[in-house]
């Protein structure tokens, strides 16, 4: 493997990744996920030494930020970290899709790590430290690889012959950045597990073993309930005769108003 084609693909792993850390959250249009091309594409463009216009990914990126605007608009203030991310993968897109220079591989890998942040608010199932961690292993790969062709850059003829060489990529190239990746990987790992908006409790795997109840209940967007004969709880496992001599129901009481919000003060479960 040339250490051109191992860049390359760490750069687009990297990116796919922090993608599918949004993505995978299941909150996003399904069209964003058109978002997942940019990187290949951008890497064979750049193979062959050519890339889109810049004022065709500046399009769109306006286009993307357009979308995210209405996505907000629609959903409320509720929906901002997701048009964000929706914003954010737009600029990726047309960073990777017009990229020349080393320094634009720099601000696509930036990018990419803002949307993995915003990822870790809105995709809180078990599958977003598997792309966290491809993210970490791609991201240390170019890094390294990054240092190497930037090094080689001074003439032409240097960068293409660092760029086609085999005897850089090798198992001890490998095992080294991997190595590397794991130091960072357990470090940003507790790192994670104490953020205050995520951490191990807002994963929704382990969300049942903290608790079954909300922390407060918010009084903006729209009801919980609705007239008309909406369903709001399906009870089961319950005779009729049982529900027709009296059917009582437990349930946490939200009694103290905090701002927006009403807050459960009691330690147990009112009734």
């Amino acid at each position: 493997m040339t250490l051109g084609f191992a860049y390359e693909l760490a750069l687009a792993l990297a990116c796919s990744a922090a993608l599918l850390g949004v993505l995978l959250g299941g909150e996003l249009p399904v069209w964003s996920w058109v978002a997942l091309v940019a990187p290949w594409l951008g890497g064979a463009l750049h193979r062959r030494e050519r890339a889109l216009p810049l004022w065709l990914g500046t399009g769109l990126a306006v286009v993307w930020i357009g979308a995210a605007v209405q996505l907000v608009l629609a959903r409320g203030i509720e929906a901002l970290v997701l048009g964000g991310a929706l914003a954010l993968m737009g600029l990726l897109a047309g960073r990777l899709l017009t990229r020349r220079e080393s320094a634009h591989d720099a601000q696509a890998l930036l990018v990419a790590l803002l949307i993995l942040f915003a990822g870790a608010a809105v995709h809180v199932q078990v599958t977003y430290a598997l792309t966290f961690v491809l993210f970490a292993l791609a991201a240390v790969w170019t890094l390294v690889a990054r240092t190497l062709v930037t090094d080689a850059e001074t003439t032409v003829e240097g960068r293409l012959g660092t760029l086609m060489r085999r005897d850089l990529v090798t198992p001890r190239f490998a095992a080294a950045t991997g190595a590397l990746s794991i130091i960072i990987l357990l470090c940003t790992s507790a790192l994670f597990v104490v953020f205050p908006r995520v951490g191990l409790g807002r994963l929704a795997v382990l969300g049942s073993l903290v608790s079954g109840f909300p922390e407060d209940v918010s009084l903006r967007g729209s009801p919980r309930a609705a007239a008309g004969g909406a369903v709001v709880a399906r009870v089961r496992g319950l005779s009729y005769a049982t529900f027709a001599d009296g059917l009582y129901l437990r349930g946490a009481v939200y009694d103290t108003p905090v701002g927006a919000a009403f807050v459960h003060a009691r330690a147990g479960p009112g009734h």
